[in-house]
């Protein structure tokens, strides 16, 4: 399933279960970003292929563009919920229930970061 195809059916699941509009809003925004992401740094389009390294790879750039740690846990916050509605679903793992992905800041060290800017130097953090 696309990462697209999946938050698009998270969506849905929201609004049955009648989450607030601007909940929902907030869920929908944050995981474009991290869909855009995936797209445009790995090539990524299906959940399967979502690794917790590239969640962190994802955490590590808003580390580095500035972003506050409340708004980098919120992201968590949402990721999480997100891939644990999945798996509740019965989709294919995407491999990222690694709680190392759920932690606040330095999700990958400092030194690491850089390397991981393309897919091939990122499989060497890979978990």
């Amino acid at each position: 399933m696309t990462l697209h195809d999946a938050s698009k059916e998270f969506e849905l699941d929201c609004k049955v279960r009648h989450l607030s509009p601007k909940t929902i809003d907030n869920y929908t925004k944050q995981l474009r970003y991290l869909e855009n992401h995936l797209s445009i740094e790995f090539s990524i389009l299906n959940i399967k292929d979502v690794k917790p390294a590239h969640i962190k790879s994802f955490m590590a750039m808003m580390d580095d563009a500035g972003r506050k740690s409340q708004y980098i846990n919120d992201l968590l916050k949402v990721f999480k919920t997100f891939f644990t509605y999945l798996e509740a679903e019965g989709y294919p793992k995407a491999g990222i229930r690694d709680n190392s992905c759920y932690t606040e800041k330095n999700v990958i060290p400092s030194n690491a970061r850089k390397a991981c800017s393309n897919k091939a130097s990122l499989d060497k953090y890979s978990v």
